[in-house]
């Protein structure tokens, strides 16, 4: 379905002359309008979430974390846009419950805590997962690597301080850091499957 869209959106764009006519050009722009139309998806399922269950600042939280990191240390990546964003959902709920239980038991902020910050060795070793249709020549790797590491060192730390003011906020924080930390490890596991 969204394939269709992008390709409607494209052809639009040819016949008023702003895309070239060649196939070369309309599958690239195809692609490029389908990255965005997901994404937007994926906001905008992730915004209507967190309205849904009375706790926007956990869905900014999550979005600003999820995607400040996951950029940089890659992870599991769905074969189609409908399993992306039911993934990119689940993910979502699976943090929100977590700093829900946070809230309510306050003692469970401090397992999390060391959870998240024992995760540094798998961003450590493995950022970035290999993405098969992102490839990074070994420059960009090696930055993504840093970035990735010196990212999630920090998001750990700021999420620990958190936690100590805000039960709540502190776990989304420390959980959606997890969360790509499990993503991470599935996101390899499946690269070395299909190597």
């Amino acid at each position: 379905m969204l394939e269709t869209i992008a390709k409607k959106i494209v052809e639009f764009y040819v016949r008023s002359g702003a895309v070239p006519d060649d196939e070369d050009h309309r599958e690239l722009y195809q692609y490029g309008v389908e990255i965005f139309l997901s994404s937007a998806g994926n906001l905008l399922i992730i915004a209507l979430l967190g309205l849904l269950f009375g706790s926007l600042t956990a869905s900014v939280l999550f979005l600003l974390v999820f995607l400040l990191i996951r950029r940089h240390s890659g992870g599991y990546h769905a074969d189609t846009y409908l399993r992306c964003n039911v993934v990119f959902g689940c993910v979502f709920l699976a943090v929100l419950l977590l700093a829900k239980l946070c809230a309510h038991i306050p003692f469970l902020c401090i397992p999390l805590a060391v959870l998240t910050a024992s995760g540094m060795i798998v961003v450590w070793k493995y950022a970035p997962v290999p993405n098969p249709h992102k490839t990074l020549n070994d420059r960009q790797k090696r930055n993504a690597h840093r970035f990735a590491i010196l990212g999630y060192t920090l998001t750990t730390l700021a999420g620990i301080a958190l936690a100590w003011y805000d039960d709540f906020l502190g776990a989304v924080v420390l959980g959606t850091l997890t969360a790509i930390v499990v993503l991470m490890v599935v996101g390899h596991c499946s690269a070395v499957r299909n190597a």
